[in-house]
């Protein structure tokens, strides 16, 4: 959630709050949301082409493999949906409002956040790793606390509403811990410090003292005109005139007066979130979703409500919440051309309407969307109605998923789809729904870097990867090529190579808005496929998706005919007929199944 603010005031008294340790041998929760972000965001990866997600991958294997080496073991909490009073829609629509100007700034200035498929990439990977994660209800903060006294361990996070809670084995902050196979060093808060900190503070007050600064529930604006009422504390000079003001109120009012002034000061429709911020920062020793400690035991998700069980599991996208319980869903701007007018978003419409016409079972029910207009953020109606008629099961019905798979991607000849298994199938409808609707149009090229993008990150991962199992036809055909032709297998990896380099060729935004037109199918088209009960196994965005070497591949081929595409792509396959066969029947199935106007 965070407190604006305290984060400032921490790191002014950092010498009296924080303690240097080395953390070996024992327990850790972890704020699964935030160290995705970190991860991504602190690390240096490529952002401005889209996104790198097979980089990101081996951050995170590197990060819970040096957890490993040192004996910790990692309990993951992942944040579910928006809570059902949606207490925090101003914050979801600033932020939604906040990344559009981060997106704009991205091919110009070191300006990051985490791209759309980061989420499906670090459950992929920690779940392949074995790592421990739950997914709550709603809003994980306060869960991941009481886990963490429960469990007596630290947290390790970068929220600053960690400061707030009283942790009985402390708060790590995320930019102050550093891993290597040897050692895990940072800095550990404990809330008790505070007490040293301000003399005449209490913990108790730290409840109080979050709520004054502002949250994301009652926003510092609505408290402008209380802060006037307060008294300053000019000793403290190196905090601002509102922090030291908060801090000198939280010192001498007590509970119940802080509730009742705070309520007065502030809107009607508010003055319920003082009371639940209040609440929620002072009990630890209750879960708001379910026991996430006897989840993490026993793996008992409490219910006997499958699909909601399938959420706690992650094997459910949490949006699925979102559109039950608000009929609502924010569509964040990605690395793409704000210039024009249509989101990337939009072109993948038709499979939310899929996915919102199964979960809600009714007729026709209208969905809010938040969506990119231009450059402003905009309110959109959506009916929960394909236009063609086609009628979607729902989630309990497990006939004919497949063929409501072909349905809503538009894949018509669906014998096709029997040429290829495992995810492989996934891939090419992934591929034929961008070239039917993306908007503007996606060529042939495209749809051969997908491809050959595909190809070669796979080939990456087997040969980093001891005993590989196959879990597709790309799989299956580079792991025989590695074992039998390992000099042709390396020359793929070899001469494809330096389309990797950030600096390769100008950078170009069109191109990489065609791509962000993928990553928006390759997400909704995700969340389809699980709520039907995953009828094809899923594709992990590491396999199939490195922005800058999609651009660069893009970029090298576009003024060519495709007959010279074809050649120049199947070079780097080194004459292995299987691999060049199994290109030119996924080419072969999406251009059957669109236009030639669409192709070309």
């Amino acid at each position: 959630m965070g407190v604006q603010g305290l984060t400032t005031i921490v790191n002014r008294k950092e010498t009296i709050l924080f303690e240097d340790q080395i953390f070996s041998d024992t327990k850790l929760v972890i704020d699964g949301d935030n160290l995705f972000s970190f991860l991504y965001v602190n690390h240096n990866i490529d952002l401005k082409h889209g996104g790198n997600y097979d980089v990101f991958a081996r951050k995170i294997e590197a990060f819970f493999n040096a957890l490993k080496s040192n004996q910790i073991c990692s309990y993951v909490v992942m944040d579910g949906g928006y809570d059902p009073d949606n207490r925090k829609h101003e914050t979801h629509v600033r932020r939604a409002r906040e990344r559009i100007g981060k997106s704009r700034e991205t091919a110009s200035s070191e300006t990051t956040f985490a791209p759309m498929l980061c989420r499906l990439t670090f459950l992929a990977v920690i779940e392949k790793m074995k790592i421990p994660f739950v997914v709550c209800d709603f809003e994980a903060d306060h869960d991941i606390a009481t886990l963490a006294n429960t469990f007596l361990c630290p947290v390790l996070s970068n929220d600053s509403d960690f400061f707030v809670y009283d942790l009985e084995k402390g708060y790590i902050p995320l930019d102050t811990f550093t891993v290597s196979d040897t050692c895990c060093k940072g800095k550990i808060y404990y809330a008790k410090n505070m007490e040293k900190a301000f003399p005449g503070f209490q913990i108790s007050k730290l409840p109080v003292l979050a709520v004054t600064l502002g949250s994301d529930y009652i926003r510092r604006e609505h408290l402008y005109q209380f802060y006037f009422s307060l008294a300053d504390d000019p000793n403290e000079t190196s905090l601002t005139v509102i922090q030291r003001k908060a801090i000198r109120w939280s010192i001498t009012t007590s509970l119940d007066d802080a509730i009742s002034r705070l309520e007065e000061s502030i809107p009607e429709s508010l003055r319920k979130f003082v009371r639940i911020s209040l609440t929620m920062y002072s009990d630890t020793k209750r879960f708001e979703s379910f026991d996430l400690a006897q989840f993490f035991t026993n793996k008992n998700t409490n219910t006997t409500d499958t699909f909601k069980a399938n959420l706690r599991t992650g094997k459910l996208p949490v949006c699925a919440q979102n559109i039950l319980n608000l009929r609502e869903v924010f569509l964040l701007c990605e690395v793409e051309d704000i210039g024009r007018k249509r989101s990337i978003h939009l072109s993948t419409l038709r499979i939310r309407q899929a996915i919102y016409a199964m979960l809600l079972e009714t007729p026709e029910t209208y969905i809010i969307e938040y969506d990119r207009d231009g450059g402003s953020l905009m309110r959109f109606k959506r009916s929960s109605v394909l236009a063609d008629g086609v009628k979607m099961p729902s989630c309990t019905e497990a006939i004919g998923k497949i063929h409501t798979l072909c349905s809503v991607f538009r894949f018509e000849d669906e014998k096709l789809l029997d040429k290829f298994y495992g995810n492989t199938k996934l891939f090419v409808l992934f591929l034929t729904y961008l070239v039917k609707h993306a908007k503007p149009n996606v060529d042939s090229i495209y749809v051969k870097s997908l491809i050959l993008c595909h190809f070669v990150l796979s080939a990456r991962v087997i040969l980093s990867t001891k005993n590989y199992h196959p879990g597709s036809l790309v799989d299956t055909i580079l792991l025989q090529m590695h074992e039998l032709c390992f000099d042709e297998f390396s020359a793929l990896l070899s001469n494809s190579e330096k389309y990797f380099s950030n600096d390769l060729l100008d950078f170009s935004i069109s191109i990489v808005h065609g791509f962000s037109q993928y990553q928006s199918c390759f997400a909704f088209g995700t969340y389809l496929n699980q709520l039907l009960g995953y009828p094809i196994l899923l594709l992990s965005p590491h396999e199939v998706f490195n922005g800058t070497f999609l651009h660069n591949i893009y970029a090298r081929f576009q003024n060519c005919e495709e007959e010279r595409v074809d050649k120049e792509i199947k070079k780097y396959f080194q004459n292995n007929e299987s691999l060049g066969k199994l290109y030119d029947d996924i080419v072969s199935a999406v251009k059957k199944n669109v236009n030639s106007a669409r192709w070309e």
